[in-house]
C-alpha cells in the first residue's frame, strides 16, 4: 500500500521555514495588514500565543524526543513579553559568543540598548541599568544554558500537556489523533507533512499538522490543529481574524494537486478542510469543517457580505508582483494626479 508520505515533499521543518517560497503565514499577514507590511513580511514572528501553539503541535504531532530538542522548561518569575526581556533577548543574540552573563556586558552597551527602546530616559543611568539586570540576568543565563532551545515556563508546559490530554480523550478528536493500530493498516496519519507546487508562476510550500488518510474508503482529510484564544465554540471569530480560509484553500489545493498526479491516489476523494480547535482554559476540543475549501472564487461572508475573502492564489500573484517590482505605492494609487477619496471610502 502506497503512503501519502511517499509523494510528499521530503524536507526538514527548518528547510521549509527558510525555503523562500510563499507560505500561508506570508499570504495571511499581507492580506490582513496590506501593502505597507511587505518590508517586514519575512521577519521572524514571536508571541506567547505562537509559542504555546508550537508547543502543543510538537507534543501532539512530532516524534517523542522532538520536544526535548526544541524546548527548555523552567520556573520563570518574569514576564517574557516585557520590554526588558525583549531587550535581553536582543543582547543575547548579539553577545552570547562573547559574554556568558548579562553582568559581563559593558554598561555603555546596556545603556545604548535602553536608549534604543526608550526605557526610563528620565531616570538615573545606574537605576536604568540595574532594572535591566534585575529583570534579565536570570533569563540571559537560561538562554545560554538552553543552547538555542526555546525557553518556556512550567505553566506553559502544563497547559500544553492538558490540551494534549483533552485532544486524545475527547470523542470529537481522539480518533484523528489515535496511535496507529496494526489492525487498521488502512489508516494513515501524516503529521507535519509537506507539499510544494507552482500555480500561475508562483511557488507555494505548505506543512500540514495532520492529513488523515483512509486507504480502504479512499478518502483524505486535511486538518490543522489550532490552540485558539477564543472558546472552541467561538472559533469562527479566530477564523475571520487570522484568515484561516487562506490556509484551508491553499493547503487543500496543494495536496489535491499532488494526489491527482499520482496513479495510486488519483481516485481518492479530498474532503473539506478540518480545523481541530482547543482552548487551554475550557479544554473542550471541537472540529470545524470549512465547506468552501475548494471554492476558487472570492468568498463573501457576513450579514451584508462585508467580509471579502480573496483566494490565496489571487493574493499570491499580487504579492509576488509587488516583491519583484517593488513599487512605492500599491495598485490603484495614482502618483501623477489626485486620488478620489470616495472610491476608497466606499471600500471600508
Amino acid at each position: 500500500m502506497k503512503k501519502l508520505k511517499d509523494i510528499s515533499l521530503q524536507i526538514t521543518e527548518e528547510e521549509y521555514r527558510n525555503d523562500g517560497f510563499m507560505h500561508y503565514s506570508t499570504l495571511q499577514t499581507y492580506e490582513r495588514l496590506g501593502f505597507h507590511s511587505i518590508p517586514t513580511l519575512f521577519d521572524k514572528k514571536e508571541s506567547e500565543s505562537l509559542i504555546f501553539g508550537s508547543v502543543v503541535d510538537t507534543l501532539m504531532t512530532d516524534a517523542p524526543d522532538e520536544f526535548e530538542k526544541q524546548y527548555l522548561v523552567a520556573d520563570l518569575d518574569v514576564d517574557t513579553t516585557s520590554v526588558l526581556i525583549k531587550a535581553t533577548k536582543g543582547l543575547f543574540n548579539i553577545y552570547n559568543s562573547t559574554y556568558t552573563s548579562l553582568e559581563e556586558i559593558p554598561s555603555e552597551t546596556l545603556l545604548a540598548v535602553l536608549d534604543e527602546i526608550n526605557y526610563g530616559r528620565g531616570w538615573k543611568t545606574d537605576t536604568r541599568i540595574d532594572k535591566l539586570k534585575k529583570a534579565g540576568s536570570e533569563y540571559y543565563r537560561l538562554m545560554y544554558l538552553a543552547k538555542g532551545k526555546t525557553i518556556i515556563s512550567s505553566e506553559t508546559h502544563n497547559n500544553a500537556l492538558a490540551c494534549v490530554r483533552a485532544l486524545h480523550e475527547s470523542p470529537a478528536t481522539k480518533k484523528l489523533f489515535a496511535v496507529d493500530n496494526p489492525f487498521e493498516p488502512e489508516i494513515e496519519r501524516c503529521y507535519q507533512i509537506k507539499f510544494r507546487n507552482t500555480f500561475e508562476g508562483v511557488t507555494y510550500t505548505i506543512m500540514a499538522d495532520l492529513v488523515f488518510v483512509d486507504h480502504k474508503r479512499k478518502i483524505i482529510i486535511p486538518c490543522d490543529l489550532k490552540t485558539s484564544s477564543h472558546y472552541e465554540d467561538e472559533f469562527y471569530k479566530s477564523f475571520v481574524e487570522w484568515r484561516y480560509d487562506l490556509q484551508a484553500r491553499l493547503y487543500a489545493n496543494l495536496i489535491k494537486a499532488a494526489i491527482e498526479n499520482d496513479d495510486y491516489f488519483k481516485d481518492f476523494k479530498m474532503l473539506n478542510y478540518h480545523f481541530i480547535v482547543v482552548n487551554k482554559k475550557t479544554l473542550t476540543p471541537l472540529v470545524w469543517e470549512f465547506p468552501d475549501t475548494y471554492n476558487m472564487n472570492t468568498l463573501y461572508y457576513g450579514k451584508d457580505n462585508q467580509l471579502i475573502f480573496r483566494h490565496p492564489f489571487e493574493i499570491g500573484k499580487e504579492l509576488n508582483a509587488y516583491l519583484k517590482n517593488t513599487p512605492s505605492v500599491p495598485n490603484g494609487i495614482n502618483l501623477a494626479k489626485p486620488n478620489n477619496l470616495n472610491e476608497f471610502l466606499m471600500k471600508i
